[in-house]
Parts: C-alpha cells; sequence; structure tokens
C-alpha cells in the first residue's frame, strides 16, 4: 500500500467519523407548530391525504364549532403555482348533536 492511499483512506475515516460525530452530536431544536396559547385556543389546523398525491388542509374553528376544508387544484401543471382554494364547512353543533 503506497503512501498516497494510506493518506486517502486516512481522510476518507476521517470524513466518517466527523459525520457520525455531526448526526450523533446535534439535536434540531424543539418544533411547536400548534402552540395553543399563541392561537388563542380558537383555530386548529389538521392536514391529511384526500387522494393520492393531494391533500386537504383542515381548519378547525373552535369558537364557531365549524370545520372549513381547503383543497389544493389537482392535477398540478409544471410552472403553474399552486392554487388553495376553499371548498366548503360543517357546522359541528349541528352535526353531532
Amino acid at each position: 500500500m503506497s503512501k498516497q492511499t494510506l493518506i486517502m483512506l486516512l481522510i476518507g475515516v476521517n470524513f466518517f467519523l466527523l459525520a457520525c460525530l455531526l448526526l450523533t452530536a446535534y439535536s434540531p431544536p424543539l418544533a411547536l407548530a400548534q402552540d395553543i396559547e399563541q392561537l388563542g385556543n380558537n383555530y386548529l389546523l389538521i392536514t391529511a391525504e384526500a387522494e393520492t398525491f393531494n391533500d386537504a388542509v383542515y381548519l378547525l374553528d373552535l369558537q364557531n364549532d365549524r370545520l372549513h376544508v381547503f383543497r389544493t387544484n389537482f392535477p398540478y401543471l409544471a410552472g403553474q403555482p399552486v392554487v388553495i382554494r376553499w371548498l366548503g364547512s360543517r357546522d359541528l353543533k349541528r352535526d353531532f348533536r
């Protein structure tokens, strides 16, 4: 084994050890996606798969007991912006009495 091959092998081992160190030592910051206190306890967003490759966003209005549904345009055309439109809402008091 030549000296240059040994040096390249040691450099590769050092990069591997550095990557292992970074992956084990780093802890991502805490994510507070639904911080209830900042929302004023009035709204909750929920996402779900409505169809294959198409999602829906549900907005739960806790103050008025309504559930709103938003969907994206599908299928997407290349270069076109994604449009999110309101599909409708449900009165939860009426639905669950």
